[in-house]
């Protein structure tokens, strides 16, 4: 509790947003509303949601031409939307997303890794609530990236099942706010990964199981629906951070910023296609 409360300066309530459907652009644009409406005093939120349609996204700072075939992402009515976090891609088919926001104390310097080891441990005790023992597994200075997917691979800090990726997660620093979010998967489509990457930065379908990711399914040994996932999340919460949660939605300056950012940023091609740097 004593890091929760000097990382965020709040309560110990919670807002817990279930969102249901919306196009990648929207729940970008909905994830960066509540992030930078947030600060000194407003109450941190855990939102999930899922994507219809199905979506790639893309890491803020990663290409897109050269690595994701946009033929086929159009024949296959996947969306392509850029993260305002970094990381590699993501496919959003049968998966679980969440995202973390939470404001941020004035003039404490306080790193990304608290941050994140504040979350991780909401995700842990949510994958107990499923019956899936996790572990956070850090990679950093021994990855190498041949595959624009984020699963494909042991990158930066991971959320691990018996060697094998479970959660991937990325995160944005906001002045005031912190932006995390990530997503686990009920099923894996190996397949469509390799035919929606650009041929030579495919999906390593013969990688190393400790390279490989696994579905929540998998792990738990039973079918985990996204209704499953999101009580698990709410109780893992809860029982991490010592905190409860009410059920709220996105406040109307929120909303309205967060068409502003759909209409005038994750829409438009100059960000999507963006020189990465």
């Amino acid at each position: 509790m004593a890091d929760y409360h000097a990382l965020t300066g709040y309560g110990t309530t919670w807002r817990f947003i279930d969102d249901g459907e919306h196009s990648g652009a929207l729940n970008m644009a909905r994830d960066e509303a509540i992030a930078t409406g947030s600060g000194p005093g407003s109450p941190p939120t855990l939102r999930v949601y899922r994507f219809e349609p199905a979506a790639v996204s893309i890491g803020r700072f990663q290409p897109v031409r050269g690595f994701i075939d946009l033929e086929t992402c159009e024949r296959q009515n996947l969306e392509i939307v850029r993260r305002p976090t970094g990381g590699l891609a993501i496919l959003h088919l049968d998966d679980f997303t969440y995202s973390v926001s939470l404001p941020r104390q004035p003039c404490v310097p306080h790193t990304t890794d608290q941050y994140f080891a504040l979350v991780a441990g909401g995700i842990l005790e949510a994958l107990l609530e499923l019956g899936i023992k996790g572990r956070v597994v850090s990679h950093r200075g021994t990855g190498v990236r041949t595959s624009p997917w984020c699963f494909d691979g042991a990158f930066g800090v991971d959320i691990e099942w018996q060697g094998m990726k479970i959660c991937g997660s990325a995160q944005r620093m906001f002045r005031e706010a912190v932006l995390q979010h990530g997503s686990l998967f009920h099923s894996v489509h190996s397949g469509l990964l390799e035919d929606i990457a650009v041929e030579g930065h495919g999906f390593t379908q013969a990688a190393p199981r400790g390279n490989a990711f696994v579905s929540l399914s998998e792990a738990a040994g039973r079918a985990v629906t996204w209704e499953y996932a999101s009580r698990a999340f709410l109780e893992g919460f809860s029982r991490s951070l010592s905190i409860e949660f009410e059920h709220s939605r996105l406040s109307r300056s929120e909303e309205l910023l967060a068409e502003r950012l759909y209409e005038t940023k994750y829409t438009a091609d100059d960000w999507l296609f963006r020189a990465v740097r």
